[in-house]
């Protein structure tokens, strides 16, 4: 999903409805990392079939909101997400040294700790207004910062992507 805010509310939906996902931007289809998706949600208006599994056309009406209607926060804290704290609920693509990418699982135990050693490692950042991340959502760091910032009471701020760099 090419614009960051849908990307990113589609990232906290899916893990509070307890659905693991993972972002294939500039990763190359995953028959070359890791685990098939059962599933592709894309926003490109070109969407050809292929091996990888069923593609599903999301568009802005997915994330239409009635902005005189108050957020029911409770609610969405009582959604199914990840009982285990070790469950994978995000796969990640890493091509480390290799420069192949593979595919990383990540769980809510694993983001937790590397989002307070990150806080731990840079206290000072703390609250201090906006966060600039260029990373894509299918890396760490880009997984990561859409959890980290809003603790945090930073605003992260993204470029946005141009479509002619990825496949």
């Amino acid at each position: 999903i090419g614009n960051p805010v849908y990307h990113i509310a589609m990232l906290y939906a899916l893990a509070l409805c307890g659905l693991r996902s993972a972002s294939l931007e500039g990763t190359g289809w995953p028959d070359r990392a890791g685990p098939r998706p059962l599933l592709i949600l894309s926003d490109r208006e070109k969407l050809e079939p292929n091996s990888q599994g069923p593609i599903r056309r999301v568009d802005p009406r997915w994330f239409k909101s009635d902005e005189g209607k108050a957020v029911d926060y409770e609610a969405l804290l009582h959604r199914p997400g990840f009982e285990d704290p070790e469950e994978v609920f995000r796969l990640i693509y890493s091509s480390g040294t290799t420069g192949r990418p593979k595919c990383v699982g990540l769980s809510n135990r694993t983001l937790e700790t590397r989002i307070s050693h990150a806080a731990l490692q840079a206290p000072g950042r703390s609250g201090t207004g906006a966060i600039l991340n260029t990373m894509g959502f299918s890396t760490i760091i880009g997984t990561m910062m859409p959890f980290h910032a809003p603790g945090n009471g930073s605003m992260l701020c993204r470029e946005q992507a141009r479509r002619d760099h990825f496949p």
